[in-house]
């Protein structure tokens, strides 16, 4: 039996009860079975490597010391740390024993890793280091992250029977102003988002192999779902290398790219927009970088090749998640020569809804949707998905569940629109948009991005007032 944490309740889920079995063990034997190195972890001291077989050899490991501590299918682990080779590892030791892993943003507060913690009650924590040392869990067995990579125990002999409904994880939103709201996830919703990518890749990997080793540098912690994706289920489908670094600050992340010939960065759009501030500092003629949109790829690229120096030759790919990317600085980027990929999803949606082929970019768009995904628009605008890579429901909140997830379609909040051709574009969301009494809708962001055009406006908000007159 597993417990139904969307309500509180059981459900079974054995393979004798005829559930599917989960698709992701066999995902696992080919990290395994994956040649060259899988992660490039810098501490700001030194430079670590762990191979494709390390990262394994530290999961089966892992495994085996859960079954000694007497942590078994369906108890909980909370993870705290940044993102590095023993995170991975972790991850898919609480995946193959049917774990559920609670992870926790490592610049999250240490009152809001306690709120969590009560909520799931985990039989163990895992901490990084560079978080908090004292005074979390009290009464909860803590391991560290780092004991993890340095860990050498023969694996387990015997595999756990593992469904598609089981839960992989439950990831909490952040809390800021409320209580942190769960998002269950199981073993059906990571392997939904891994068929379509996979399918989509193949065609193109013969133009990407002649540039291998392929690196990405990957700036979104692991407790994010599209930060997971980039960093443990895509690069094996290449394969490639990612590479984990502890500053993301501009000069270092310029630093990384072009010392580990990394060809893509993975990023949220505010990372993006302080490195154009630091590129037009070091080369104002970047500055008209915008103005080059249209140009060839070649002319574009030459125009600001000190830029491309600076990063080195390898780098060519910006990819944006977390946020929606403002359009400012998408042709920034696209205008110095750089494919920039956004894509949209949700945590609910573990995490991909639609994401721009890196083949086929759609300026302005966050792409189509994978294949599996359904989406459809409500008559307001709001973009309604379902699919296997949906979420069953929030953790022990039937109310939110019922509210979110409804006749079948997860209502995201999101207000968007689909081009003839499929492509997605999102407008704004649902809540901000601004009404006025001739009942014209306005979304600030539109408003903001005009005001930020002007010269002498550095940022700026746009709000509705309710004027009584």
């Amino acid at each position: 039996m597993i417990t139904d944490l969307t309500s509180g309740g059981t459900a079974p889920a054995t393979a004798a009860s005829g559930q599917a079995p989960s698709e992701l063990p066999a995902f696992f034997r080919r990290i395994a079975d994956t040649p060259g190195d899988f992660v490039i972890h810098d501490d700001g001291y030194r430079g670590w490597t762990s191979s494709y077989r390390d990262v394994s050899r530290m999961a089966e490991s892992c495994r085996t010391r859960f079954r000694a501590a007497g942590i078994r299918r369906n108890e909980t682990v909370v993870i705290w740390s940044e993102s590095r080779p023993g995170w991975i590892a972790a991850l898919w030791a609480c995946i193959l024993e049917g774990i559920t892993l609670v992870p926790v943003d490592p610049q999250s507060s240490l009152a809001l890793f306690e709120r969590i913690g009560r909520r799931v009650q985990p039989r163990l924590i895992l901490r990084g280091d560079r978080v908090p040392d004292s005074g979390i869990g009290a009464g909860v067995p803590l391991w560290l992250v780092s004991d993890i990579e340095n860990a050498a125990a023969e694996p387990p002999r015997e595999s756990v029977p593992l469904t598609a409904q089981d839960v992989a994880e439950i990831v909490f939103t952040s809390g800021t102003t409320g209580e942190p709201k769960g998002v269950v996830i199981t073993h059906r919703n990571l392997s939904a988002n891994l068929r379509p990518i996979e399918e989509q890749f193949i065609p193109y990997l013969k133009y990407v192999r002649p540039f291998a080793p392929i690196r990405i540098l990957n700036l979104l912690p692991m407790s994010h779902l599209f930060g997971q994706a980039l960093a443990t289920f895509v690069p094996p489908l290449i394969p490639a290398s990612v590479i984990f670094i502890s500053s993301a600050g501009p000069l270092e992340i310029a630093r990384q790219i072009h010392r580990r010939s990394a060809c893509i960065l993975v990023a949220v759009p505010k990372v993006l927009e302080v490195l154009r501030t630091y590129i037009v500092h070091r080369f104002p003629s970047a500055g008209r970088a915008e103005s080059a949109i249209g140009k060839p790829w070649f002319i574009r690229w030459w125009k600001f090749r000190a830029v491309h120096r600076l990063f080195g030759w390898k780098f060519c790919c910006v990819v944006s998640g977390g946020a929606p990317l403002p359009p400012d600085v998408e042709a920034f980027w696209a205008g110095l020569g750089y494919v920039v990929v956004q894509g949209y999803g949700l945590t609910e949606t573990a995490p991909i809804i639609s994401f721009n082929h890196p083949f086929h970019v759609r300026r302005g768009s966050v792409g189509k949707p994978l294949a599996g995904v359904d989406v459809s628009l409500a008559a307001d605008g709001e973009v309604l998905v379902r699919g296997d890579n949906v979420s069953p429901g929030y953790y022990r909140a039937p109310a939110e569940t019922k509210a979110a997830f409804r006749d079948g379609w997860l209502h995201t909040g999101d207000v968007g629109e689909l081009t003839p051709d499929g492509y997605l574009v999102i407008k704004g969301r649902k809540k901000e948009i601004i009404v006025t009494p001739e009942g014209l809708k306005v979304f600030p962001e539109d408003v903001e991005a005009a005001l930020r055009r002007i010269p002498g406006v550095r940022d700026c908000a746009v709000i509705g007032e309710d004027r009584v007159h």
